[in-house]
């Protein structure tokens, strides 16, 4: 686990700024208990783990803590630098609307992004699962990635020792544009369902 001078002085701040407005209510509970969430089995992952009122706003996604702003899920994005897990950003999302996520600092590109060149992220030939929000991610254990900013994913995604998975058909044509020259389309696949089967 990182503490917190492994980050940077203004995510260092902004950490201690989530823990003032940290609330741990019994809907938090209640939201952690729906979702099937262990704080305690996911802090190797993602350090800090609360729920603080934020703002969010429009791409490039930013967020914000505000008093005024809507309950958030936040957490750590760890990346490995020179061999080193470090705290590179912070990542909330919207608790009413999951798809709703954004960084503090647009510094962390993906989360679980040490997944990606790790041979045993794709034992048995599985591939690499990409979870379209942070949400899907802690439900998953952790395991897969999450695409955090778009406009600089898709070239640490084209790494990926295997294949990768998308959720569902749009998702995998949206990572193909995000790796578009440097990853074959072919290598990227989604579940079959009976309407895409057909």
């Amino acid at each position: 686990m990182t503490d917190a001078s492994s980050a940077s002085l203004p995510i260092a701040l902004a950490r201690a700024d989530a823990l003032a407005h940290w609330e741990t209510t019994p809907a938090w509970f209640g939201f952690l208990r729906t979702e099937g969430l262990d704080p305690r089995a996911l802090e190797p992952f993602v350090g800090t783990i609360g729920v603080a009122p934020c703002r969010f706003t429009p791409p490039p996604r930013r967020f914000r803590f505000d008093p005024a702003g809507g309950p958030a899920t936040f957490f750590e994005v760890f990346e490995v630098e020179d061999g080193d897990l470090v705290v590179v950003d912070l990542v909330a999302f919207d608790v009413t609307d999951p798809a709703v996520f954004a960084t503090y600092e647009g510094r962390g590109t993906l989360l679980g992004a040490d997944q990606i060149e790790n041979p045993t992220s794709y034992l048995g030939g599985r591939p690499l699962q990409v979870h379209p929000h942070p949400l899907a991610w802690l439900k998953a254990g952790c395991r897969g990635v999450v695409v955090l900013d778009e406009r600089r994913a898709g070239a640490r995604l084209a790494a990926a020792l295997g294949n990768l998975a998308g959720e569902d058909e749009e998702h995998a044509r949206q990572l193909a544009r995000m790796t578009a020259g440097m990853f074959s389309p072919r290598r990227i696949v989604f579940p079959r369902t009976s309407a895409s089967a057909a």
